[in-house]
């Protein structure tokens, strides 16, 4: 398992602040250096900071960019895609797994007997 660790970046051409991104074992220190957090993730990517809700949004990853957003921030999605069934699904009541959203009761019954 791994998280994202962010180091602003100083250029900030686009009005907008950005960081480079690296994908850390959830093991790492949290007081990571650029250079150690580089070694752990030779190829990071972008993040871009949300002007609402001020968390770093995944430039890489727009099918799921809205996810990245605060709970309260207008951004985050009221609805998400449910990863089972393929059907739109309301966000309060999905639950996270494995990078996408299982959301509907059955569909999460149904991801549990397949891992029996």
């Amino acid at each position: 398992m791994t998280r994202p660790v962010f180091y602003e970046q100083d250029d900030d051409t686009a009005g907008q602040p950005t960081a480079t991104m690296y994908w850390v074992p959830l093991s790492a220190p949290n007081e990571l250096t650029e250079a150690q957090a580089k070694e752990l993730d030779p190829t990071p990517g972008t993040a871009t900071l949300c002007n609402e809700c001020e968390e770093w949004i995944n430039d890489a990853n727009s099918a799921m960019c809205n996810i990245d957003h605060a709970p309260w921030c207008s951004l985050y999605p009221k609805v998400v895609l449910c990863k089972v069934c393929g059907k739109l699904a309301d966000r309060a009541m999905a639950h996270r797994h494995d990078g996408g959203w299982v959301g509907h009761e059955s569909c999460w019954e149904e991801r549990l007997r397949a891992t029996e």
